[in-house]
């Protein structure tokens, strides 16, 4: 199992990861919009200085992705800042455009971690421009019957009486979803692991974990978010 340092520079290792370290490390203090916001350069020079190890450009974009959710609505205010955000969580950095479409599991996730790091107040709206391109991103697919985290964009699909090749499609579109959620469960077991390795947390640790675990199954069993 990884240490704390081989987390650090893993293209492995999830924003919610890193923003454990850092609130472990530095205190939440870094994370409190008092007017002492931690610029990228604070992040990047601190970790070096208390690690001893650079932070990847684009692990220190997940970071920073991690940090703009919990700190702002970034995620739901509009489309350019969702994307930005999705693809910080990634691990995309900057070498992305707009044209390139998010892989379902990989929108699922990052909307799925957003979540973890910040749950959304009951009533909370995502952006309509937010929400067609999800719906956009899914209908790339044929993605008609989402997992419950990206329920906020499910567009009711009406079928007529097309006998067996109406069965077939609804075998498909639920095998489809099944390989989300299972993508979901398997990314979900791989931060525990990396939640576990943070040898700083102690006992501590197992705590966490749990009320992790909590938050995850309540997010994904959700059928209506927003």
């Amino acid at each position: 199992m990884p240490g704390t340092v081989e987390l650090i520079q893993s293209d492995e290792v999830f924003a919610s990861t890193l923003m454990l370290i850092a609130a472990d490390k530095f205190g939440m203090d870094v994370f409190t919009d008092d007017g002492s916001l931690w610029t990228p350069e604070t992040f990047r020079r601190e970790f070096e200085v208390q690690f001893g190890c650079l932070l990847p450009d684009d692990n220190l974009g997940k970071l920073m992705a991690a940090f703009s959710v919990f700190t702002s609505d970034a995620l739901s205010r509009s489309l350019p800042s969702f994307l930005f955000t999705v693809h910080g969580l990634l691990g995309d950095g900057t070498d992305w455009c707009y044209a390139e479409p998010i892989d379902a599991e990989d929108l699922a996730w990052a909307v799925m971690e957003a979540m973890l790091i910040w749950p959304p107040e009951p009533g909370d709206l995502f952006d309509p421009q937010i929400v067609a391109y999800c719906r956009t991103m899914m209908k790339r697919e044929g993605l008609m019957s989402p997992p419950g985290v990206l329920s906020f964009a499910r567009e009711e699909a009406v079928y007529g009486d097309i006998g067996q090749l109406g069965d077939d499609i609804l075998s498909e579109q639920a095998d489809r979803t099944q390989e989300i959620n299972d993508y979901l469960e398997m990314q979900q077991m791989l931060l525990f692991q990396q939640l576990e390795s943070i040898k700083s947390l102690g006992c501590t640790a197992t705590a966490l974990i749990e009320s992790v675990q909590q938050e995850l199954r309540e997010i994904a069993d959700q059928d209506k978010w927003l």
